[in-house]
Formats: C-alpha cells, structure tokens, sequence
C-alpha cells in the first residue's frame, strides 16, 4: 500500500487530487507500521479473549520477561504470581464487564521472569471486544519494580533511624498504637521501657560524635540482642532508646528483663584506640485498664526513667513502685 503523497496543488485555484476520505496527508498506519509500533513498545500489551483464554502478547514479553518469542505461545497466565492469580482473574472479567472506551481501575501483579525471579507490573485495560480488528481484553503491563523498590526505600527510610537502623519515634508510635489495640482487645497489658545511655553527653564531648555515633550503635545492637522476641525496640533521638514489649507476665518479669539490658549494655565500647564504659538506666510503665495511650505510658515510662537517673543510674525503676538495685 502506498502512503499517500503531499498534494501538489493548494487552495490556490490549483486542483488537489488527495482523496479526501484518506485522511490527512502522512497520517495513515500501515499493518506493518503498527506491528512495529506495538513490538517495540516498552510496555507488555497482551490480548485475551472473551472467555478469558490468551491470544497473543506483544515482542516486550521477551525483553521485560526474558522468555524467548517462541514462548509466547504459552501466553502470560501461567507466569503470573499463585497469591495474584484470582484477583487479576477478577480484574479481567471485570474488563470484558466495562463498556466499550472505558478504563478499569489500574491493579498490581507480579510475573515469573525467565531466571525464575518475581518482578511487580503495574497493569491497566480496555475491553475491545466491540472492534473487529481485536475482538478482545487489551491489557498493558508496565514494569514497576525498580519503583516499588525506590519507594520502599523511601519509607523505610521515613520511618526508621539512619544510624542505628531502629524504628523512629514516628513508627513506634504507628505499632505501639496497634500493640495496645491488640491487647485492650484481648484484655492483656503491654509495657514500655523507656532507656538512656547514662553520661552519654560527656562520652560525646570528650571523645567526639563520632565515637558518639559508635555507642549508639554498639548500645543498639546490644539491646536488641537481649529484647525478647516479638518486642519493638525503637531509638527515640539522641541516647533514647524505646522498648514495647506486649503480654508481659507482670512487673517481675519487666524488671528482669530491665536487669538484663542493662547489664548487656553495660560494657566498654571501642573505637580505633578510643575505649569508654558505658551503661544504662531504664524506666518502666505497664498498662493497666482501657483508658491508657501510648503517649500516657511514655510519659510514665519517662518519669520512672528520670527517678532511675535521680536515685544512682545504672538501674531501673517502675512507674508507681521503688526503684530496684
């Protein structure tokens, strides 16, 4: 088929033999160019029939995928995730469902790529049932993986401490929300430890932030070494430290627990040639009925942390009760 050729006469008085049922001058897509298009499309466009059965599958299916063309026989169903199989089931049936020209809601999936690995594509369709060329469900995959990863980097990121890899204040407040919800719920109590690294702005000042930076870290691996399983233990800012603990036995269990930490922290930190003793001092806050916050138990948690500090450091008090040696 000829492409059609720019008229040689204009508005002018000179004639102009361009059939105008053929569109504007340079307009018209051959099959081939079409093919061409559609083959060299960075998304992966896939054709099913009415009954859902696969069609056909653009040549992206070998270069998002890495499955050779040959295979495209075997269409993409049989690639997609066991946990996403009903649901983008769903979403297709709901396609040969929508009217002609519209667009469903876009969905998620992931796909088995040729080195056995799952990648995540971001999917939308249209039902062209109704157009005689297609007579199907176009659905266009557009592969999403680095940007999911990026994204989860991001709120990782928001949510956690860079330095010692902990939960922020922001996220623990997010869990320890959801703990006491759990445990009003079930009619148990939680507890909060509330931690400081005793003399820590001496350390800082003496030896620098970045010796500094090393106890924290040191101290953070420590507690969460001796946190029981199951706990959240959070870094707070500075030499604060968090620890959430649900369905404590009681208050001698906490205290315990406390001892535990505080003797686990309490060691000597190096750095190079630079060495420092460090310790701990906790405060301790359990839960009792149904009108206790997060915020509440932090608060207690602190006071009983400040009494700690008051009475000797190096120890840890509960919230109500005597200081313990």
């Amino acid at each position: 088929m000829d492409l059609p050729t720019t008229p040689k006469d204009g508005p002018s008085g000179r004639s102009d033999t361009r059939d105008p049922s053929a569109g504007e001058p340079g307009t018209e897509v051959t099959e081939s160019m079409f093919r061409a298009l559609v083959d060299n499309s960075s998304e992966i466009i896939t054709v099913l029939n009415p009954d859902l059965s696969w069609r056909w599958t653009n040549a992206a299916y070998e270069t998002q995928l890495g499955y050779p063309i040959r295979d495209r026989e075997q269409g993409l169903l049989g690639l997609i995730h066991p946990d996403d199989q009903d649901h983008c089931r769903a979403m297709a049936q709901a396609l040969v469902e929508l009217a002609p020209g519209l667009q469903a809601p876009r969905w998620t999936l992931r796909l088995r790529t040729a080195e056995g690995m799952w990648r995540r594509f971001e999917a939308h369709g249209r039902n062209l049932v109704g157009i005689s060329t297609v007579r199907g469900i176009a659905i266009f995959l557009r592969d999403v993986e680095e940007l999911e990863i990026a994204h989860e980097e991001l709120r990782h990121r928001a949510a956690h401490d860079p330095l010692t890899k902990l939960p922020n204040r922001n996220l623990f407040q997010e869990l320890g929300e959801q703990s006491l919800a759990r445990a009003q719920r079930d009619g148990t109590p939680i507890a909060v430890l509330y931690l400081d690294i005793d003399r820590f702005k001496r350390v800082n000042d003496t030896y620098g932030h970045q010796f500094g930076d090393q106890m924290l870290i040191v101290t953070a691996e420590r507690l969460r070494g001796c946190a029981r399983a199951g706990d959240t233990l959070a870094r707070f800012g500075g030499d604060e430290f968090v620890l959430l603990c649900e369905h404590p036995a009681g208050e001698v269990e906490m205290l315990e627990l406390a001892r535990r930490l505080i003797r686990a922290a309490s060691a000597v930190v190096t750095r190079g040639e630079i060495a420092a003793e460090t310790g701990i001092s906790i405060g301790i806050a359990i839960s009792s009925g149904t009108e206790v916050t997060i915020d509440a138990l932090l608060r207690d948690a602190d006071v009983a942390l400040y009494r700690a500090k008051e009475q000797g450091r190096g120890r840890a008090v509960l919230f109500g009760a005597n200081p313990t040696d």
